[in-house]
């Protein structure tokens, strides 16, 4: 699959250039134009053109009609918005069990190597609070 992204300008010398007039799929990472999807059709054989679901929403209903009269596949993938997790899921699932076991947040940090505050975020999004370690706690009084 051919993966077109960056700037409209470099996304049209591309389509001039004429490498991939053979392409039958493409990757679209940049918000597109009738411009842009015309010359696509005139330089390539592209059947299925691939959008994430907020690009999909920029192209305009009369534009998809035509695509999908002239033989073009609009095909949306989900994406995931923002920023990306910064530690792995498998680190993350294993901090959030050793949460939902009833392990006290230190532990739970030297146990995974994530930073103690990203251990009480995800704390706080299970719905627990920082201080149920402390109220588990006999009270001194």
């Amino acid at each position: 699959m051919w993966v077109l992204q960056g700037k409209r300008q470099k996304i049209l010398a591309e389509l001039s250039s004429g490498k991939h007039s053979d392409e039958s799929e493409v990757r679209l990472k940049a918000k597109p134009s009738r411009a842009l999807l015309l010359r696509l059709l005139e330089r390539t054989g592209v059947k299925q053109i691939h959008l994430s679901a907020g690009l999909y929403a920029t192209v305009p209903p009369k534009v998809r009609s035509a695509l999908g009269q002239a033989g073009v596949q609009l095909i949306v993938f989900p994406a995931r918005a923002g920023r990306p997790d910064k530690y792995g899921a498998d680190k993350t699932g294993e901090a959030r069990s050793l949460l939902e076991r009833g392990q006290t947040a230190k532990e739970v940090s030297k146990k995974t190597g994530l930073p103690l505050t990203a251990v009480y975020y995800y704390k706080l999004k299970m719905g627990k609070k920082k201080e149920d370690s402390i109220s588990a706690l006999p009270d001194s009084t």
